[in-house]
């Protein structure tokens, strides 16, 4: 990442997980030409009309951020994925997720679209509906879920399945 771009940090709402998602944007410092960073296989993509992403960033979302910055951004890849632990039950308000959790799903947002996985017994991520059908089914239609950071995931899967490092991306 150079000083001929500049980057920035566009940041809104996903009411429907109650997180916050973000997307790293840069474009060259002479021109309008967006790009987005691609959370799935982490190289800068154009967007615009006749590209997969036909839109730019919405600019009162965008935060700018130095070119250092973006670089440890980029760097940091557990940054952008969410996580959420899984529970047979409603947990108990003090209950700690790495001892009683039975799984963790996670989400994976990219412009160019997003992915639901659960980490199962075949020790992989796979694809899921758990986290549209919490968010999105009745409150006894689903089993809950509760939001975690990587490393907590991480916890959880070591104890349920002897993993390490699942939640590197």
């Amino acid at each position: 990442m150079t000083a001929e771009y500049e980057y920035f940090i566009e940041a809104h709402e996903e009411p429907w997980v109650h997180r916050t998602i973000e997307i790293l944007w840069r474009r060259p410092v002479v021109t309008e030409d967006w790009e987005y960073l691609s959370f799935f296989d982490w190289e800068w993509h154009p967007a615009g009309p006749s590209h997969k992403v036909s839109r730019g960033p919405k600019s009162q979302a965008l935060t700018p951020v130095p070119s250092e910055r973006a670089v440890e951004l980029a760097a940091d890849r557990g940054r952008w994925a969410l996580y959420w632990a899984v529970y047979r039950d409603e947990p108990e308000p003090d209950e700690r997720p790495s001892e009683t959790a039975r799984g963790v799903v996670r989400r994976k947002y990219s412009m160019e679209t997003g992915r639901d996985e659960v980490f199962g017994r075949g020790r992989a991520w796979v694809p899921t509906e758990a986290i549209f059908d919490f968010h999105n089914a009745g409150p006894h239609d689903a089993s809950p879920l509760v939001p975690i950071t990587a490393r907590e995931a991480d916890d959880i899967l070591f104890r349920l399945l002897g993993v390490q490092g699942a939640t590197a991306l």
